[in-house]
């Protein structure tokens, strides 16, 4: 057979047997310049500078190094305004299993450190809110937020 016939059946079986991936809920990356520990104290901070309470911090890290288990840094940082929650839950309640509003801060195997959050489209879109003023502020929120941790003084 010739090299194009080969190439045909390859690309007909690929298309035919291969998935699209699903998009994960994870819509934003960023790679911080500083360190794990700096990102972290640096996100604490804007956080307070913008008097939005930090309900709790996850050290996922910590909790595997106290069973013997090895981790990167990983740190789950839950914050949000009840003001702008209440709001959004007072038009459907449910959407308060997505709330507070959380980064995930991790390093990776580059030992970069990372800033993820959640896909707050899809999040709106699950709930019907795709359109809602409350939610495209919350997405223009966080990534202000985050690109205000990672910008090098």
């Amino acid at each position: 057979m010739t090299k194009k016939i080969l190439l045909m059946y390859l690309l007909i079986f690929l298309s035919i047997f291969t998935k699209e991936i699903p998009k994960k809920d994870i819509k934003s990356i960023y790679i911080s310049p500083y360190s794990f520990s700096a990102t972290v104290k640096r996100m604490e901070d804007e956080l307070k500078k913008m008097e939005i309470p930090i309900f709790a911090k996850f050290d996922h890290s910590l909790n595997a190094k106290e069973v013997d288990l090895n981790l990167n840094e990983t740190m789950v940082i839950v914050f949000g305004s009840p003001k702008v929650g209440t709001l959004l839950m007072q038009k459907k309640p449910e959407i308060a299993i997505e709330l507070p509003l959380k980064v995930l801060i991790s390093t990776n195997k580059y030992d970069q450190t990372e800033i993820r959050f959640q896909d707050i489209e899809k999040i709106a879109k699950n709930y019907n809110l795709e359109n809602d003023e409350i939610i495209l502020k919350m997405e223009i929120f966080l990534n202000d937020l985050v690109e205000k941790v990672v910008v090098k003084d």
